[in-house]
């Protein structure tokens, strides 16, 4: 019996492998060159034949880039690829403050409609300043008391 788990001789496509994959019973794990996006290792044949197998099926996949590394997309033409944006936003000082910061960033997303210009928007690393907090506190408070009371 072959891993493909027919009677024929040989060593088979062992296509039936792959569930053990896609359920995440079996780990594969691949370096992949950041600038060739080749991949290496023992599990290289596999990997290779899972992605093959994937684009065939026109399964869109997408290499995360690093600062210098294009963006790759395998089984869509150049018209479709997806584009790929890392803006920043405020990092919080403790960790009680996270839900303001996504309140403060909500906000700036709906007043200003953003729909393209995410940079430009978001390009500011630095926390938010206390009064900044208190007045989203303010603001929120007031819009859910106008808004379920």
């Amino acid at each position: 019996m072959t891993s493909s788990g027919s009677d024929q001789e040989g060593p088979g496509r062992s296509v039936t492998r792959l569930p053990n994959v896609t359920n995440r019973r079996e780990r594969m794990p691949v370096h992949i060159d950041p600038r060739s996006s080749e991949p290496s290792g023992p599990w290289e044949k596999k990997y290779r034949s899972y992605i093959g197998m994937l684009a065939k099926t026109k399964v869109s996949i997408a290499i995360a880039c690093w600062d210098d590394v294009a963006e790759i997309i395998v089984g869509k033409p150049r018209g479709q690829q997806l584009k790929v944006i890392y803006p920043k936003c405020n990092k919080q000082e403790d960790s009680w403050e996270c839900g303001y910061y996504v309140m403060s960033w909500i906000r700036t997303i709906i007043r200003a409609a953003v729909k393209d210009e995410w940079i430009e928007r978001f390009k500011n690393p630095s926390p938010l300043p206390d009064d900044i907090i208190h007045t989203l506190r303010q603001e929120w408070a007031a819009y859910l008391l106008e808004r379920w009371s």
